[in-house]
């Protein structure tokens, strides 16, 4: 789904007038670096899936359980 003019578009409606250089980087693969090394840090920090959520340490699916997510912050923020 990420193609690069898909990426483009985004840029576009985000308000990026001047897509030609994000066209070449993207076309260049000058992002791959720092897009293996995000997917690596997610991957170290137990994120699988999105939506995640890390809350006070705990890795989240907030789909996954509702009750429990509300809990997870409610002990994290002291809000019970």
């Amino acid at each position: 789904w990420a193609t690069t003019e898909r990426l483009v578009e985004f840029a576009q409606a985000a308000g990026v007038s001047e897509t030609a250089s994000i066209r070449t980087a993207i076309q260049e693969n000058q992002y791959d670096d720092a897009l293996r090394a995000t997917d690596n840090a997610a991957s170290d920090s137990g994120v699988d899936a999105t939506p995640t959520l890390l809350i006070d340490g705990t890795t989240v699916n907030p789909l996954g359980n509702e009750e429990r997510t509300r809990q997870l912050i409610e002990d994290a923020t002291g809000s019970n």
